[in-house]
C-alpha cells in the first residue's frame, strides 16, 4: 500500500506545472529505513541527544545500484556509511531497469512526458488542461485540481478528488 501511494504521489507531482524535485531513492520507491541499529547511526543530533532526536539517517541510506553485494553496488569495497536492508537488491537500479512495471521505469516515463509538455515546466499554464497520458494527475486550471484515476484496469475512469485551490494552498 505504501509503494502504491508513493507511485501515485510521483505521478501527481510530476503532472503538475512548475518545478519538481525527486529525492534520493524516490525514483526507486525506496522506503525510509526505520530499524537502523543505534551503533550505526550517523546523525549528529541522534548522538548529541543520546537517541532522543535525530532520525534523519533512515532517508540517507545509500541507493542500491546492483542486485548483489554488501552495498548493492554503492561502493567497490562493499562499505557503506549506513547498513542497507537485505531486500534492497530486489529494488535496485539493476533490478528495475527495463521492467515496465517498476517505479524506476515509471519515473523515467513520467520525466520523458514532462519534458515533452512545455506547460509542465516553465511554459504557459494559463487555463489549459494537462494530463500525463493515461495516469492519475490532471490539472484543470490554476484554480482547480482534479485527481482522476484513469486507465487502470481495476478502477477504470473514476474521479478520485476535486478541489478548489485556495491562495497559498500546498499540495
Amino acid at each position: 500500500r505504501g509503494l502504491a501511494r508513493a507511485r501515485a504521489g510521483l505521478v501527481f507531482m510530476l503532472g503538475l506545472p512548475g518545478s519538481a524535485y525527486l529525492y534520493q531513492g524516490q525514483e526507486l520507491g525506496l522506503e525510509e529505513v526505520l530499524d537502523l541499529p543505534a551503533e550505526s547511526r550517523q546523525d549528529p543530533a541522534f548522538r548529541r541527544t543520546h537517541g532522543a532526536e535525530g532520525f534523519r539517517d533512515g532517508c540517507r541510506v545509500p541507493i542500491p545500484w546492483t542486485r548483489d553485494g554488501a552495498s548493492f553496488g554503492f561502493s567497490p569495497s562493499g562499505a557503506s556509511w549506513l547498513p542497507m536492508p537485505a531486500h534492497w537488491g530486489d529494488v535496485s537500479v539493476e533490478a528495475q531497469t527495463g521492467d515496465p512495471g517498476s517505479t524506476l521505469e515509471l519515473t523515467r516515463r513520467l520525466l520523458r512526458l514532462r519534458r515533452a509538455e512545455p506547460a509542465l515546466g516553465d511554459g504557459d499554464h494559463g487555463g489549459t488542461q494537462h494530463a500525463i497520458r493515461d495516469h492519475v494527475a490532471r490539472l484543470i486550471d490554476l484554480d482547480h485540481c482534479a485527481v482522476r484515476h484513469v486507465g487502470a484496469r481495476h478502477l477504470g475512469d473514476r474521479l478520485v478528488s476535486f478541489t478548489r485551490l485556495e491562495a497559498g494552498f500546498v499540495l
